[in-house]
């Protein structure tokens, strides 16, 4: 088994998205992220002709409105490193 942490802020034109603490480049967004009435879902796309399914287990999910600051999500990377070695 292997743990990966995965972090995203999203903005209005573009989401940064850090996987083990590290920021990946920036990824346009085609469209405004905006209000719906379709229900979040983690793991797979929903709403998508074809759905695709993450296969594996997922854990210690979590959802907030504020921004994650680099220093944070590396802290909290270098921590599960020490728990799940």
């Amino acid at each position: 088994n292997k743990w990966i942490y995965l972090c995203m802020n999203v903005f209005p034109d573009h989401m940064d998205v850090y996987i083990n603490g590290v920021r990946m480049p920036p990824q346009q967004l085609k469209e405004v992220p905006r209000d719906t009435d379709l229900k979040l879902s983690i793991g797979n796309l929903s709403g998508d002709p074809k759905p695709r399914y993450f296969a594996g287990a997922i854990s210690e999910v979590s959802i907030s409105h504020g921004i994650a600051d680099s220093s944070t999500i590396a802290a909290t990377w270098t921590n599960i490193k020490q728990i799940v070695r």
